[in-house]
């Protein structure tokens, strides 16, 4: 074995017990993450619940039934997203104003 294949094999020992290391520090962090995103979530969940049970609401009764339609119903994905973000923006400023509960 030359020196360089020697010299290759220690390097590929130091970088396998440096990941091993890391992967062993960072375990502790990365779980702690995940559960605060989970209880995060939990908590997050009845609040869009709510608000999109109020769009529905907003949408059912909305006054120009047209860009209702368009929004679930045309032909482009590009006029569907157009009347979708008219409809919720519009749903936005009503709650900002306190019209709907």
């Amino acid at each position: 074995m030359t020196e360089y294949d020697e010299a290759m094999e220690r390097f590929k020992q130091a970088v396998s017990d440096m990941v091993q290391t890391m992967a062993e520090k960072l375990q502790p962090v990365i779980q702690t993450m995940a559960e605060m995103v989970a209880e995060t979530m939990k908590q997050i969940r009845p609040v869009l619940k709510a608000l999109m049970g109020g769009f529905t609401y907003y949408c059912k009764y909305y006054g120009n039934s047209r860009v209702v339609h368009l929004a679930l119903h045309a032909k482009k994905a590009r006029v569907r997203n157009k009347n979708r973000n008219r409809l919720f923006n519009d749903y936005l400023k009503a709650l900002q104003r306190g019209v709907v509960r």
